[in-house]
């Protein structure tokens, strides 16, 4: 294992942290659906900070796997709404 830069978030949570990058998508994008099911954010709220998300990761992964993140987030976060009402 060598040095790793402070600030080099890339490096530290996606290869340190979850492995690869469709995995830290993936965890990413749960976290986020609790976030906003917990603190009952508005769908609106939901949508930008998911649409954030997805900007972010663009450059790492392909456009039909952002695709399934949004979906996935959109499903996630329903379902946790109606557990945490």
């Amino acid at each position: 294992m060598g040095f790793i830069q402070p600030l080099d978030l890339y490096q530290i949570l996606v290869n340190m942290v979850s492995g690869s990058i469709e995995i830290f998508a993936f965890l990413a994008v749960i976290s986020l659906a609790t976030l906003g099911a917990r603190f009952s954010m508005s769908n609106m709220t939901f949508i930008l900070m998911l649409i954030l998300f997805v900007i972010l990761v663009a450059d790492f992964i392909s456009f039909l796997y952002l695709i399934i993140i949004i979906l996935v987030g959109f499903i996630v976060y329903g379902l946790l709404n109606r557990i945490f009402d």
